[in-house]
């Protein structure tokens, strides 16, 4: 009796051949080397078979399966062409496709080069964009990849119109870097430009218009009866063949912001410039400092104990020349004292006087003298701010501007610029004066910084004040802007 194996069938009987005993169980073997036609499958591979899919899930697995077959197919098959169906699909009527186009001749060729045929598409019928065929009708056009062209189109030309008009509005910065309170000079060689900074920093030009190039600090080193701290806003002159530069810088016993003015020389606009005597040009009686030559006495009790900045150099028609400077917080004051004629001293038994008073901030005065009469810049206001902005101020008499009068040059609404202020004038090529002045641009680029709030109190914003120029008019002897030097 034949034993049946342990969980497995009966043992074939001895001689038996395929095919004649064992019936449609057993296949008959493919002679070996014999080749399989396209398409047939393997019978001792198992076919992949969905498992726990019944009912229309396993009907959506189909088209997968479909598609494997596809990949079996010889680069020379033909094109598989489906059927058409009876119904327009989901419901649809019934309707007449008509006779299938040949397909466009690059259709053609790009079948005859790709090693998958199947995966062709026919764009004959619409070359326009099309989304996958469905298989439940005929190919929709991607009306959503077409809008998002559109919008992409638009957004590209709004992006490069956008920047052309904003310069068309907007004066650019001649030099994009922290160079607050310029005060320019002209050479033989060119332009030199002095910012408030670290022993003075500065830049220089063969132009007007650039490009500018900055240099190292020029004040070798602070004065003795000064401490450590920053130079507020020079002022440079050449004065019987050799160059001054006034500056405000810190001292003892007037707070933390207190500074009084001292002079320094130099053979060169270049420098470097070295600091003269060992007292303070002008200074307040009660700072710790050696007696300065202006000591503002009488002393003014309805002023705050400061110090004063802001010195501007001037000369008269007559040849006399002056300093100009502010006294520092509120009331601001505008004072004026006499210069000796090597403009390193004031002139001996001089006095300075006050030509106004401002209950804000009023500070920078620059002075010209004009047919009609003196005409100073100033600039008002908090130099934090966008609302930072330039004044002009009139008047006939040099030491008496009770009857001035006024107006505005320069602000944010005028110009686009935050906080254009700190203006100083230099006369350019032709005779017209130039305005060089800064303003506040944000996060490293050359826009003006946009907001309110204090800029130097936004470290994220990066901001900084960079240097522009405007080209004066006069009318009526009143300034005017007539237009900007833009960078080359």
């Amino acid at each position: 009796m034949a034993h049946r194996r342990r969980g497995g069938a009966a043992p074939r009987p001895a001689g038996a051949a395929d095919g004649a005993d064992g019936g449609a169980r057993h296949r008959a073997r493919r002679p070996a080397g014999a080749r399989r036609f396209d398409g047939e499958r393997d019978p001792r591979r198992r076919q992949p078979r969905p498992r726990g899919l019944r009912g229309p899930a396993a009907l959506r697995r189909r088209p997968r399966q479909r598609a494997r077959a596809h990949r079996v197919l010889r680069r020379s098959a033909p094109l598989p062409r489906r059927p058409a169906r009876p119904d327009g699909g989901r419901g649809r009527p019934p309707r007449d496709l008509g006779p299938v186009p040949r397909p466009a001749a690059r259709a053609r060729r790009a079948a005859s080069r790709d090693p998958h045929p199947a995966r062709v598409r026919d764009t004959s019928r619409n070359p326009a964009s099309l989304r996958p065929r469905s298989r439940y009708g005929p190919p929709v056009p991607n009306r959503g990849a077409a809008r998002l062209l559109v919008l992409l189109t638009i957004a590209g030309l709004l992006s490069v119109a956008a920047p052309a008009s904003a310069d068309e509005r907007v004066p650019r910065p001649l030099l994009n870097v922290d160079f607050p309170d310029p005060a320019v000079v002209a050479t033989p060689g060119g332009l030199v430009a002095y910012a408030t900074g670290d022993r003075v920093p500065h830049a220089w030009s063969r132009g007007a218009d650039g490009p500018w190039r900055r240099g190292p600090s020029l004040l070798t080193h602070r004065p003795s009866w000064s401490r450590e701290g920053g130079v507020w806003a020079v002022d440079v002159a050449r004065v019987r063949g050799r160059w001054l530069l006034y500056y405000a810088t810190p001292v003892h016993g007037i707070g933390e912001t207190g500074r009084c003015i001292g002079v320094a020389r130099a053979s060169s606009a270049r420098g470097p410039f070295r600091p003269v005597g060992r007292a303070p040009l002008v200074c307040p009686s009660y700072a710790r400092t050696p007696a300065a030559q202006d000591p503002m006495l009488p002393r003014d009790r309805t002023l705050p104990r400061a110090g004063v900045i802001d010195p501007s150099w001037f000369r008269d028609e007559d040849g006399a020349t002056y300093l100009l400077y502010k006294t520092d917080r509120i009331p601001s004051t505008v004072r004026i004292v006499p210069l000796a004629r090597d403009g390193q001293a004031v002139k001996p038994g001089a006095t300075s006087v006050e030509l106004f008073r401002s209950p804000g901030v009023l500070e920078n005065p620059v002075l010209v003298r004009r047919p009609e009469g003196y005409v100073m810049l100033a600039s008002e206001g908090d130099w934090t701010r966008c609302g930072y902005r330039t004044r002009w101020l009139r008047s006939a008499s040099l030491l008496d501007w009770t009857a001035a009068d006024g107006g505005m040059l320069l602000d944010k609404d005028t110009t686009g610029l935050c906080g254009p202020g700190g203006a100083d004038l230099v006369e350019g090529r032709g005779g017209r004066l130039l305005a060089f002045l800064h303003g506040w641009t944000c996060r490293g680029t050359t826009l003006p910084c946009a907001g309110s709030g204090k800029w130097d109190h936004k470290p994220r914003q990066r901001g900084r004040r960079a240097m522009y120029a405007a080209r004066l008019d006069w009318v009526d002897g009143v300034p005017q802007v007539a237009g900007w030097l833009r960078p080359r």
